[in-house]
């Protein structure tokens, strides 16, 4: 946020300290459920938002977030329990932002605030004047509440030396007593002011046990504007700062954070800030890059990367894009993963080659630039054969052989209906490359500051049931013979999908087979038909199953079970399962 919308003038960076006795550190996973913006109340206002419209704007704050960065890293920056707790995260896309949100309660009485999530920035801040009313709603519209002053919030004293070593604090002091006051102001006019102090945040474990973390350090502010802050309360500071709220919540949850980011456009899903371990990650390979963690580079994660694939072949991109050098005014080299950032962007000696093998792959396509991108194309107006390329596989060589393959949506995005565009965007040389969340989502990335490394895994959320070979290969054929009649094409993973808007009225009727599990002893599984027959994109649909090799097993994936509630009973060696909307 601290420059995905806005470059700051004069930054008041609100940060985020806090203790807690180790009684009440030892409770387990503290989780905070993450929200895109498309989730947000009234995000549609009066219609839909043009989809072009909305990510040429979102590109346009990436520029200065880019921007920021860039001038922020051109100097140094201020000298800067096993459990774990998890917030929600959710996804804002459909309100003319790429930012995630996370919710969370603060103060006493404690209330809900929608902040938004960045690795980006140490700021951490909420709204709150009297008979101004918050932006905490999700989902369904309802009444929202002025914010009420919190008895817990326990204002610094602006001659304290604590408030003097906090960054960007004003130097206004009138008394000795009056309150530590920050001012944070953007280019566009937006600005935000408050009062640093004390407060509690109270977290829930996934137990369920509430714990009220104290002495939170939390700006208040008493005055802000600007049109991001329309719909949400305030920032969570995520970024690599001793001040930040990921850094000093880490130090008392096993010393990392994790997340997984939903897709942008979807309104529905939604996944979760986790501090501690996270028993998503435990369960599967995950896999580890070096993080560059130096202070000048703070606040953001640097990344160790070693260069880009495409297809399989690495492409030929100068190594020295990828290191950091700093010198005494700029910076060259490097690459950061941030999740305040929309696109990602690639210094133009890395862009250039990247959209080069773009472009060839794409040679026989009618592309077009559309600004800001510089390779797209109608889907309309592609051959049969043309449709079933979806594009090439990209990939990320981080330092130390992992290897991180984002989901081809997120670099051939569709941005307009009917319309897919190469979604990764040129930053100036010499300069720095950035991972933005786009490229980011369905993977779970765990940030382990203790060891100084990075984590990726395909998001535990999108598992897919795998049938062995001799077994796909009969059901795969029985759903060929159901959409014989469609437009099929192929789409790695996935060996049958079609585009909706391609359909024939008689053919949208057809939703698909009805599939059935049949277990022993009589029962039957019969699994919603959209957990197999799934939208993997904007207009497009894949059978879901994938095959693994014989000899071998066959898993049925968490997608396959969603919308049911399974249990587990190990005194009777038995599996229950029935149809649920699986809520609260």
């Amino acid at each position: 946020m601290a420059a995905s919308r806005f470059l700051p003038v004069f930054l008041a960076l609100v940060s985020a300290f806090f203790s807690v006795p180790p009684s009440e550190a030892n409770g387990g996973a503290l989780h905070f459920r993450l929200v895109h913006r498309s989730q947000l109340e009234g995000a549609r206002g009066d219609g839909e938002v043009d989809a072009f419209r909305r990510l040429d704007d979102i590109s346009r704050r990436d520029q200065l977030r880019q921007k920021h960065i860039t001038e922020t890293l051109r100097s140094p920056r201020r000298k800067a329990i096993e459990s774990s707790f998890e917030a929600p995260i959710l996804s804002g896309a459909y309100s003319g932002a790429g930012e995630y949100f996370v919710k969370l309660k603060i103060g006493s009485p404690a209330r809900d605030y929608l902040l938004v999530a960045d690795t980006g920035s140490d700021l951490a801040w909420t709204k709150c004047q009297e008979g101004v009313t918050i932006a905490s709603s999700i989902g369904r519209r309802r009444a929202t509440e002025a914010c009420v002053p919190s008895s817990s919030f326990a204002p610094y004293k602006c001659s304290t030396d604590s408030c003097q070593s906090l960054p960007f604090s004003t130097t206004v002091c009138p008394t000795p007593d009056s309150p530590c006051l920050y001012d944070y102001r953007y280019a566009d006019g937006s600005f935000t002011k408050g009062t640093y102090g004390n407060d509690t945040v109270i977290v829930t474990a996934p137990d369920g046990s509430v714990t009220p973390i104290r002495d939170v350090l939390v700006g208040r502010s008493s005055d802000s504007q600007g049109v991001i802050f329309d719909k949400t309360d305030g920032v969570l500071g995520l970024g690599f700062s001793p001040i930040s709220f990921a850094i000093t919540t880490a130090q008392l949850y096993g010393g990392k954070f994790s997340y997984c980011l939903v897709d942008h456009l979807n309104r529905r899903d939604s996944n979760y800030l986790v501090f501690g371990n996270n028993s998503r990650a435990s369960k599967l390979s995950m896999r580890y890059a070096n993080l560059v963690l130096d202070s000048m580079i703070q606040p953001y994660y640097g990344i160790e990367v070693d260069g880009i694939s495409m297809d399989g072949k690495m492409l030929p991109i100068p190594p020295a894009v990828w290191k950091f050098v700093f010198k005494e005014d700029s910076i060259a080299g490097g690459v950061i993963i941030d999740s305040g950032m929309t696109l990602t962007s690639l210094v133009k000696p890395a862009y250039d080659v990247v959209m080069s093998a773009f472009r060839s792959y794409f040679k026989d396509f009618p592309t077009f630039t559309q600004q800001p991108f510089d390779l797209c194309f109608n889907v309309t107006q592609l051959s049969p054969e043309q449709a079933k390329r979806v594009g090439p596989n990209l990939a990320w060589h981080f330092s130390g052989g992992a290897k991180f393959t984002p989901h081809i949506g997120s670099y051939v995005t569709v941005v307009a209906p009917n319309l897919k565009c190469i979604a990764i965007v040129p930053a100036a040389w010499p300069g720095i490359s950035i991972i933005g969340n786009i490229h980011q989502q369905k993977y779970l990335w765990e940030f382990d500051l203790a060891n100084g490394r990075l984590g990726a895994i395909i998001e535990s959320g999108m598992t897919l049931t795998s049938l062995v070979q001799r077994a796909y290969d009969v059901v795969l054929a029985n759903f060929q013979s159901y959409f014989q009649d469609f437009p099929p094409f192929t789409q790695p993973p996935f060996d049958l999908c079609f585009y909706e808007s391609q359909l024939s009225e008689e053919q949208r009727k057809k939703a698909g087979p009805q599939l059935g599990w049949h277990f022993a002893g009589g029962a039957k599984f019969m699994p919603h038909m959209d957990s197999y027959v799934s939208p993997v994109a904007a207009d497009q649909k894949c059978l879901t199953i994938v095959p693994a090799a014989w000899p071998g097993i066959s898993v049925i994936g968490n997608i396959h079970q969603q919308k049911y509630l399974w249990e587990f009973n190990f005194e009777k060696a038995n599996l229950g399962f029935a149809p649920s909307l699986c809520s609260d």
